[in-house]
């Protein structure tokens, strides 16, 4: 099991009604097995994610203490 800390940012905040918070996973998990986790799937699409500070895609593998950063999508123009 892996420990990984997930952080939410902007609407996502106000959704999950807090920041941030740990979450256990399976050795091998995947960004995307998170989201799926923890997020509805209205929310899911258009998510960007971040694991220590880097973009990523639902495919990256996730390692003991990643933390894993949620944003809603961009919008503007």
């Amino acid at each position: 099991m892996l420990s990984v800390r997930v952080r939410f940012y902007a609407s996502l905040r106000e959704h999950f009604g807090q920041t941030e918070r740990e979450v256990t996973v399976d050795e091998g998990a995947l960004v995307s097995d998170v989201v799926n986790q923890l997020a509805p799937e209205a929310l899911r699409g258009g998510l960007q994610c971040a694991v220590n500070d880097s973009f990523v895609h639902g495919d990256t593998r996730l390692h003991q203490g990643d933390i894993l950063d949620l944003l809603p999508p961009f919008g503007g123009g």
